[in-house]
């Protein structure tokens, strides 16, 4: 199971509705993201703004950005296709299978450069 660390506990999606619930403000830059069996940071960090749609539907992430800032997002991501197709439902399922799908050709071709076996 993916758990999120609120100002250092861990805490799952149903403590966020919780805290949503007592009116305390669950801000993205106050949450950690911790590994935990065997998630990915990618799936955990957009995850995360699928939360917080979710919770919080006036606070959609891209809705409410800063629109000079998604040109960084779009680097980042190495598309602009993410943000857009995220932007439409908020939900992780919708780019998922297009931010991993160039991701096992990288592992086989990459493992010719590892230092280390």
């Amino acid at each position: 199971m993916c758990r999120v660390l609120y100002s250092g506990r861990c805490i799952c999606k149903a403590e966020l509705s919780r805290l949503k619930g007592e009116g305390l403000a669950v801000n993205p830059h106050q949450l950690l993201f911790g590994i935990n069996q065997g998630c990915c940071y990618d799936d955990l960090r957009v995850g995360h703004m699928q939360e917080i749609a979710a919770l919080y539907p006036d606070r959609a992430v891209f809705e409410h950005a800063d629109k000079g800032r998604f040109r960084m997002f779009d680097m980042v991501s190495g598309s602009e296709e993410i943000r857009k197709r995220f932007s439409q439902r908020n939900r992780w399922e919708d780019v998922r299978d297009y931010w991993y799908k160039d991701a096992e050709d990288f592992r086989r071709l990459s493992k010719k450069y590892y230092l280390y076996k």
